[in-house]
């Protein structure tokens, strides 16, 4: 007994083709949402004083006492009504934090990034002392889990 079998292998790669372009719109989905979770990470961690490799340096004493007291404006500062919790957070007036970004740089690839140069600037010269902007081996396990589980 025999089963003969024919397949028009021109449907099947023409199907392989779409399916591979759905897949592709799939990933980058999945890339993006995982560098929105990436960045939540980055900021909850943040906010508790607490960086990829662990919690921050101190506050020099004489940032702590300006910033429990607080600043005036001036023409290139906002001003600050102060914070006396001594947290190191980095986060005075939001600006530095609340630019970070999400781009897609091609079907692979996603940049997590600061918007305005002024906060990039800022930001490097935080990362320096307190790293605060990368992942951990932990972090970079949730977020390929993270991934996994979206793209499914």
């Amino acid at each position: 007994m025999n089963v003969d079998l024919s397949l028009n292998v021109d449907e099947v790669m023409k199907s392989l083709n779409k399916s591979k372009a759905e897949i592709a719109v799939i990933v980058e989905k999945s890339l993006m949402k995982t560098a929105q979770f990436g960045t939540q990470i980055i900021l909850d961690r943040t906010e508790k004083g607490i960086g990829y490799a662990g919690r921050f340096a101190p506050y020099s004493p004489a940032y702590r006492k300006a910033k429990a007291a607080g600043w005036k404006a001036t023409p290139t500062r906002r001003g600050f009504g102060g914070d006396s919790s001594g947290v190191v957070n980095l986060n005075v007036s939001g600006s530095m934090l609340s630019s970070i970004q999400q781009r897609a740089l091609n079907q692979n690839a996603v940049r997590i990034y600061f918007g305005r140069a002024t906060e990039a600037k800022k930001a490097a010269f935080n990362n320096e002392r307190r790293p605060f902007f990368g992942f951990n081996n932990k972090e970079q396990e949730a977020l390929s889990r993270f991934f996994i589980r979206d793209f499914k």
